[in-house]
């Protein structure tokens, strides 16, 4: 079971509305520049900050994870030499 750290750090509102996520929950989370976060108000004093991940098809994940490899431009041709001096 993974045990829970809880991180507690005061942050003040800027002139725009703006704060300032710590860098240790920010590292903690993997929140950088890029990173999508979700606001929930309750209404009653009550605000979740959550880091929104979005949900994909597991066709998505498998064509990210493609793009990611790193195939030689002549690999399909060796593939096949390779089988027709298997048979």
């Amino acid at each position: 079971m993974k045990e829970e750290k809880v991180y507690s750090k005061l942050v003040k509102v800027g002139e725009r509305g703006q704060i300032v996520i710590p860098e240790k929950i920010r590292r903690a989370e993997g929140i950088n520049s890029k990173s999508v976060l979700k606001i929930l108000n309750y209404g009653t004093g009550t605000i979740i900050l959550t880091k929104f991940r979005e949900t994909k098809t597991p066709e998505e994940n498998f064509f990210d994870i493609l793009q990611k490899i790193k195939i030689p431009k002549d690999s399909w041709k060796q593939i096949q030499k390779e089988r027709h001096k298997e048979r």
